[in-house]
């Protein structure tokens, strides 16, 4: 997303950050983690597309969540091909966002989170404002009207997502 620092081309730059993903890759699974990974394209998919073809080579040992997911589907089903998962932001609520609104309606129950990216992206009515986590359920409550689903259907598959994801203690 960000042009190359002064003295670097642009390949040289993204072969550096793709340099450092696979490192920190290469952490997660000795440290037998999972990665969060956010991609980020002005245009096109060349960010997602080497951050997915990194995670391919690491999918038998670490699991990743990109978050902050913009969409498309199609983006998403090759996320989940790989078997990784998404997280949605405030985002999911902007009337302007329909491709995530479009993922969020297609994505498989336990495919995905929800998340505030705080202190950005904050959801309706709060867009524009510094995002909180209180907010998150806003986000929720968006998805949920969107796949005609409860709130409590949603808030159940993503805490066990999240749970799974994080190995948190149940």
């Amino acid at each position: 997303f960000h042009p190359a620092p002064e003295g670097w081309t642009d390949e040289d730059y993204h072969a550096r950050q793709r340099d450092f993903l696979r490192r920190h890759f290469e952490l997660a699974r000795s440290a037998d983690l999972n990665i969060v990974i956010h991609t980020r394209d002005k245009k096109g998919t060349a960010s997602f597309d080497d951050a997915l073809a990194i995670y391919r080579e690491f999918s038998d040992d670490v699991r990743a969540v990109f978050h902050c997911f913009p969409g498309p589907p199609e983006l998403a089903e090759r996320v989940f091909a790989a078997g990784g998962i998404i997280s949605f932001t405030g985002i999911a609520t902007f009337k302007n966002a329909q491709a995530v609104i479009d993922t969020a309606k297609a994505a498989p129950a336990g495919s995905f989170m929800v998340e505030t990216d705080s202190p950005y992206l904050a959801p309706t009515p709060h867009r524009g404002k510094r995002c909180e986590p209180g907010f998150t359920r806003l986000t929720a409550e968006a998805i949920a009207a969107h796949r005609g689903e409860s709130l409590e259907q949603i808030a159940d598959m993503t805490e066990e997502v999240v749970e799974n994801f994080f190995r948190l203690p149940v």
